[in-house]
């Protein structure tokens, strides 16, 4: 799932891709596809329908996304199609991947890339306090991310993950 309209989604999106095609080279390009959407979870569930609907013969889907929100819309188009036992959905953030692995169900969303948003704010602050100081601050700051599963989202997020 692409962002091609917000800027700092778009590196994500095609870092996705980028990992993708490295480690299965051999995967037909021709079943991957691109759905693009707004960053909502209403337009992430209605271009990932879209697509779904569009290729009836694939029962397996590998999803991944921007943000959470438009992942979780495509478990929730995965859910309508009776595709999600066989479908895995990766999440970036973990905000709402934690909700998706407390369902006793289970869920097509199987990880996602958990970032503290307390790194994120003292990150923030960092470059906020260099330019406060006359100092040019990084134009680019990046904050550990950590892959979160049904198995390990408690240990790693703590608190966050309730």
């Amino acid at each position: 799932m692409t962002m091609d309209t917000v800027s700092s989604c778009v590196p994500r999106a095609q870092g996705e891709m980028d990992k993708f095609t490295e480690v299965a080279n051999s995967f037909p390009k021709s079943r991957i596809f691109k759905a693009d959407y707004d960053g909502t979870t209403d337009k992430g569930n209605q271009v990932s329908a879209a697509t779904f609907t569009a290729h009836p013969e694939i029962k397996k889907w590998l999803v991944t996304g921007a943000n959470e929100e438009g992942t979780i819309g495509a478990v929730r188009a995965l859910e309508t199609a009776g595709l999600d036992k066989n479908a895995c959905v990766v999440g970036l953030g973990g905000y709402m991947a934690k909700d998706e692995f407390k369902t006793p169900k289970g869920s097509a969303m199987k990880a996602a890339a958990y970032f503290s948003s307390e790194s994120v704010g003292r990150e923030s602050v960092t470059v906020l306090l260099s330019a406060i100081a006359g100092k040019t601050p990084k134009t680019e700051t990046a904050v550990d991310a950590v892959i979160v599963t049904p198995e390990n989202y408690k240990q790693v997020m703590g608190k966050y993950a309730e």
